[in-house]
């Protein structure tokens, strides 16, 4: 399932569990049900889709984890030519990625922008607008949302991929253990014997 299926599924199980209440409350008007009746209709409802909602949040959040880590990982792995122009055009691509996951395009944030200005010179607005801009600004939040955690996710990506690199990239030394690491003095060479140092190297001593 692709990325804003899974966001819509979790958004509408998540309005299924919020709006239980009011179903269980127009059922009871409708068929005469007694309080703990009702409340016992609610608590089922709400252990039915609870953990969907819950599994279905968690997916979402991990997809957009993911495309942010690979994001990360991607840029990481450009050569430093092209790692500059890259990282100019990454807060593009995380914001398109981001509005494609949500479905929240530049027109429907731009239509946002319109009726909350006209409802701000005009200090009123027709139901149907109210509810147009509710419906905007859900979706304005979780575009943000989304946007957050493809930054994050593609950071902390970048700096794993970053230190992975310096650390495959150097080389591991064996030390011998014959020969000592360091520049070593006269008293060394004469505890350990059969060495000439030169220039601070041990050298094996050849007898003729």
């Amino acid at each position: 399932m692709e990325l804003p299926d899974l966001r819509q599924r979790a958004f509408d199980l998540t309005q299924t569990l919020k709006n239980v209440s009011s179903r269980a409350l127009g059922a009871s008007k409708r068929f005469g049900l007694s309080a703990p009746n009702i409340q016992a209709r609610i608590a089922s409802e709400q252990a039915k889709f609870a953990p969907l909602a819950q599994e279905a949040t968690a997916q979402a959040q991990f997809a957009e984890a993911e495309l942010g880590r690979r994001l990360g990982f991607l840029l990481a792995d450009q050569e430093a030519d092209n790692r500059i122009s890259f990282e100019a055009e990454l807060p593009l691509i995380q914001e398109r990625f981001a509005r494609e996951q949500t479905n929240y395009s530049e027109d429907k944030q731009r239509e946002l922008d319109v009726l909350l200005e006209n409802l701000k010179q005009s200090g009123t607005s027709s139901r149907a607008e109210l509810d147009r801009i509710n419906q905007l600004a859900i979706a304005e939040s979780g575009y943000q949302n989304s946007l957050e955690k493809i930054r994050v996710s593609t950071d902390e990506s970048i700096r794993e991929a970053i230190k992975l690199k310096e650390l495959t990239a150097t080389p591991t030394k064996t030390p011998n253990p014959y020969l000592p690491s360091a520049r070593v003095d006269d008293t060394t060479i004469s505890e350990m014997g059969g060495w000439t140092n030169i220039d601070g190297v041990l050298y094996p001593t050849t007898n003729e």
